[in-house]
């Protein structure tokens, strides 16, 4: 029996049964500002790593050739000109290598870095000119004194740290020239690695958005291309409601708000998922290398994503069902459809990217059967684990991961877009 004290629902977001659909709609309004930030960031930061590192690997090359070495002074001297040779490829503006990069001792024996005048000076900077900064040395860490015969290493600028004349004396030697460099020194200075690895890692927090800039950007973007679809669609529609305009109004005003905070939410939720779902499938990786794996966990969180909005937006719906009069069996009734088409269709979806040749009767079976008025639980997952049995032998057979990632990404991408076209209708 109907309660007589349910309300009636204006015309609406919320008095829809079309969760489905706006998981959809968010979910390709997040993945259009995914798309447009995030990965053209990360194509920024990847196109600079590039070049970086091959221009990085280039100076190093340079630097190591040591053939024409003959005699200890000039390698001596070799090590500090290529010292600065390599400071001078962190200068450069392309590369924007951190303050820290840039290291001396100063006359306190403390590790400081150079000024933005000394940068400057090293920019530029080639082997064979007059070194480029008045009052700093060379000090070899592994001293040459402890290792008369190896020009290699008296040439190395990994083994070579700029200080200025009393720091050298006084603190790397301790006020001896013949005593080894200072254990209180140990493992402080940089090699060329340690340097390059700073400065990508500098340049990937400048280039790309931290994580929780992505999920603002997703969250709120999602919302307002959402929200300005179905803002435009709702006052098209209630222009032809009989209420008064200040009615019409409000409503227009709760409900487009209303599926703001729900589209933003639903973002919000698959963007943690995602986040969640491939930090949870790293040691997974970590122990089955190889690029099955690698699509396997693709596949995994592309449908763990959208099944947890799915979920979300049934549980939403539920709340406002029940808010809006429906009793607790017949809004419970809602949530369990939406619950098991919702798992039925992920399965779908996996077993697409577990193989192509592999579907057989699962993925239409198992759709049809979530699709039954009032399905039951226990009919999908016997459809399920009956299917999954048929065809596991021939995903473990199958050499199609890569076909099978990109057919279900695809599909899934399809399917997403008719659902959002759908709920804009």
């Amino acid at each position: 029996m109907m309660n007589a004290n349910r309300q009636i629902s204006s015309p609406g977001f919320h008095s829809s049964n079309r969760s489905g659909e706006a998981v959809a709609a968010t979910t390709l309004g997040a993945g259009w500002m995914s798309d447009k930030i995030y990965d053209q960031r990360e194509l920024d930061y990847l196109a600079y790593e590039e070049e970086t590192v091959e221009s990085f690997e280039i100076m190093e090359d340079k630097l190591n050739h040591t053939s024409d070495i003959t005699s200890m002074d000039y390698a001596r001297s070799r090590g500090v000109s290529d010292e600065y040779s390599s400071l001078s490829f962190f200068a450069e503006d392309s590369v924007n290598a951190p303050e820290e990069v840039f290291q001396y001792v100063d006359d306190d024996g403390n590790i400081v870095t150079f000024t933005e005048e000394e940068r400057q000076m090293v920019q530029g900077y080639e082997r064979g000119d007059t070194y480029p900064i008045d009052g700093l040395e060379g000090h070899h860490i592994e001293t040459v004194r402890d290792n008369p015969d190896n020009l290699a290493l008296a040439a190395d600028q990994d083994n070579v740290v700029l200080a200025t004349e009393q720091g050298h004396l006084m603190h790397l030697h301790d006020g001896n020239s013949h005593n080894p460099t200072h254990e209180r020194y140990d493992g402080l200075f940089q090699n060329n690695e340690d340097r390059l690895e700073i400065t990508l890692q500098h340049n990937q927090d400048e280039i790309m958005l931290s994580t929780f800039q992505e999920g603002m950007i997703t969250a709120g973007g999602a919302a307002v291309i959402f929200t300005v679809l179905y803002a435009s669609i709702q006052g098209y529609k209630l222009r032809k409601d009989p209420r008064p305009w200040t009615q019409k109004r409000l409503t227009y005003i709760k409900e487009t708000v209303g599926i703001a905070v729900i589209s933003g939410g639903l973002a919000g939720v698959g963007f943690l998922s995602k986040k969640g779902l491939e930090e949870a499938l790293i040691p997974v990786g970590e122990m089955l290398q190889g690029s099955m794996m690698e699509h396997m966990a693709d596949i995994l969180v592309i449908n763990g994503v959208f099944l947890t909005m799915t979920m979300t937006s049934a549980a939403i719906k539920y709340w406002r069902d029940r808010k809006n009069g429906l009793t607790a069996e017949e809004a419970g009734q809602r949530l369990k459809q939406t619950a098991v088409t919702g798992a039925a269709e992920g399965a779908v979806f996996v077993s697409l990217g577990f193989g192509v040749d592999a579907l057989g009767s699962f993925a239409t079976d198992t759709l049809i059967d979530a699709l039954i008025p009032d399905p039951t639980g226990l009919v999908i997952v016997g459809r399920i684990t009956y299917s999954a049995s048929k065809f596991g032998k021939k995903w473990w057979d199958s050499d199609k991961h890569k076909q099978s990632i990109r057919k279900c990404t695809d599909v899934r991408i399809m399917y997403q877009e008719k659902r959002a076209l759908e709920a804009i209708r």
